[in-house]
């Protein structure tokens, strides 16, 4: 399948906003940072930088590829080139975060950027969300927000049971947080922390997530203090995705490029909040002799919604910057930390290091270690390869985590673990986001989903009536009886055959010998019954995967 058909005019998602374009195969407006591209493009001879990053990404080192002199010097050369441009600009960086505000501010006047008020916010500290609404900033689309509920925020003094079962790992990541100026210990505790934000204050629950292949990563879930469901943002962000890649491709076929890709390290941290807002990220832990421990978070943590908006509007920048220094024919995006650039093959080498020059000048700190560059590289999980035609794969481990949970679908079994379903569905969800002509597909697995498991019971006249007494509006068993094992959460269906739409229906069908057949469904059960149908769907998931189907661009 090829791409060939994506209209040329329509605007390719780059997380820059909606004012920007990932397709930059042809110029657009002025070149305004064409003195400063001359310049630096001296310095990345001057200091051979194209073969210090080819060096950097086979060693995967994570040293930095600059020296601290070196960026100064960057900085040097970028506020040169601004007092050219009429703009005075300091390369002072803010406490609690790593950015050359100063510096990105007139970078920004320089090429008219939409974002003119990110800087002074991000200096003074953002806003959560939480106690005013946000309002729309115009680099994403803006939307109605619905009326804060009224709850109450929460406070939780224990982790979630991944991180109670390692608290030796949990302590130590926290601590690094701590180290690094993100967060802070309360000696005081949560008394401390009253004192300090007064009724704004909401613990959540500290967790590990632990992927093969990587280290444990801390979560910081602001979702069961409350605090999220207060959270009002004006706009819905918009992330780029392999169909964007797949599109620019398809409209250049003959001309050859190579890829480089460079992650944000603890993107969401480097944006701290407004001071009277940090009480809505407590969270409570015990070290592993048992002592409780209270932290304040200064900055955005993994896990709390205004996070991804904030650092979506800082990502957001570099991307539009990006484009405007790059200017010549490119492909640039960022999805949430992880940019990928497509560039032209000769000139590849040069125009990622400007990329890198551009981080390390406005303080963007980058996973050195994670860089790469070439004709094959790992973006957003995918595998892109762009020697001869151009396509993507599976990665050999995410391929061998989708075969195993299908082959328990495609056997003899009469029921899968929900469990297994659910996580085979996510992990669907997010392949058919780049292999996209399979999405009617997955109409089959949510369905499964959702369908309950269904259970029956025969019922005497006293069994039926006390069902029907703990029954809600919508026939679902809100306790349980003492007559039957009717379980809570099951949902009545039918009596004797016919419908129940209300709990009153269930008593006004006839009933013979005392005695009722009573059909229920339950709708969270532990294991879910495979159908013929769902069966053929998996085993055609199965087949495409073990020819491991490449998704064209």
């Amino acid at each position: 399948m090829t791409l060939g058909d994506v209209a040329a005019h329509v605007r390719l998602r780059d997380g820059g906003g909606l004012v920007s374009d990932g397709d930059w195969g042809k110029p657009k407006g002025l070149d305004s940072f064409a003195a400063l591209r001359k310049q630096w493009f001296k310095r990345i001879l001057e200091w051979g930088l194209v073969q210090r990053l080819q060096a950097h990404v086979h060693c995967k080192c994570k040293e930095p590829m600059l020296s601290a002199s070196e960026t100064a010097t960057l900085r040097n050369d970028l506020q040169d080139f601004l007092l050219t441009q009429g703009l005075s600009a300091d390369n002072n960086i803010t406490a609690g975060q790593p950015l050359a505000l100063g510096l990105m501010e007139a970078c920004q006047q320089v090429c008219g950027d939409v974002d003119t008020k990110l800087t002074q916010q991000l200096a003074e500290g953002v806003p959560t969300g939480v106690v005013n609404t946000i309002p729309a900033s115009s680099v994403w689309q803006q939307v109605d927000v619905a009326e804060r509920p009224e709850l109450s925020l929460l406070v939780w003094d224990e982790p979630w049971q991944s991180g109670s079962d390692d608290p030796k790992t949990l302590l130590g990541l926290v601590q690094a947080d701590v180290d690094d100026g993100f967060a802070e210990w309360l000696s005081g505790g949560l008394a401390e922390a009253r004192e300090r934000f007064g009724e704004l204050c909401a613990a959540g629950k500290l967790g590990l997530v632990h992927r093969e292949g990587a280290a444990p990563r801390l979560i910081g879930d602001s979702s069961v203090s409350i605090a999220n469901a207060l959270c009002r943002i004006e706009e819905r962000v918009e992330l780029p995705g392999l169909r964007d890649v797949a599109a620019f491709l398809s409209r250049y076929p003959e001309q050859s490029w190579s890829a480089f890709s460079l992650d944000i390290s603890k993107a969401h941290k480097r944006v701290k909040v407004h001071p009277s807002e940090r009480g809505l990220s407590l969270f409570s832990l015990r070290d592993p002799c048992g002592k409780q421990r209270w932290v304040v978070y200064h900055t955005c943590t993994f896990g709390c919604s205004w996070a991804a908006y904030w650092w979506s509007r800082v990502g957001a920048v570099f991307v539009r910057l990006g484009h405007q220094l790059l200017f010549h024919m490119h492909f640039l995006c960022m999805y949430v930390d992880d940019s990928l650039a497509l560039l032209p093959r000769k000139l590849a080498g040069p125009m990622a290091c400007l990329l890198v020059c551009l981080a390390c000048c406005l303080g963007f700190p980058l996973s050195w270690h994670k860089l790469s560059l070439g004709d094959a590289i790992e973006w957003i999980g995918w595998q892109i390869c762009l020697a001869g035609e151009p396509h993507a794969l599976l990665p050999a481990n995410k391929l061998s985590n989708l075969l195993c949970a299908l082959d328990q679908l495609c056997g003899s079994a009469r029921s899968v673990p929900r469990k297994v379903l659910q996580t085979l569905v996510g992990r669907l969800v997010w392949y058919t986001n780049g292999a996209f002509w399979l999405k009617p597909w997955m109409a089959t697995w949510f369905h499964m989903l959702r369908k309950p498991r269904l259970r029956f019971a025969q019922l005497d006249n006293e069994q039926l009536e006390e069902v029907c007494a703990v029954l809600d509006a919508h026939c679902i068993v809100k306790s349980r009886g003492q007559c039957s094992d009717v379980q809570v959460g099951w949902r009545l269906l039918t009596v004797n055959g016919r419908a129940v739409c209300r709990p009153q229906d269930a008593l006004s069908f006839p009933v013979k010998r005392n005695k009722a057949w009573v059909k229920f469904g339950e709708p969270e059960a532990a294991n879910i019954s495979i159908t013929k149908e769902e069966r053929a769907t998996a085993r055609f998931f199965r087949q495409l995967l073990l020819l491991q189907e490449e998704v064209p661009h």
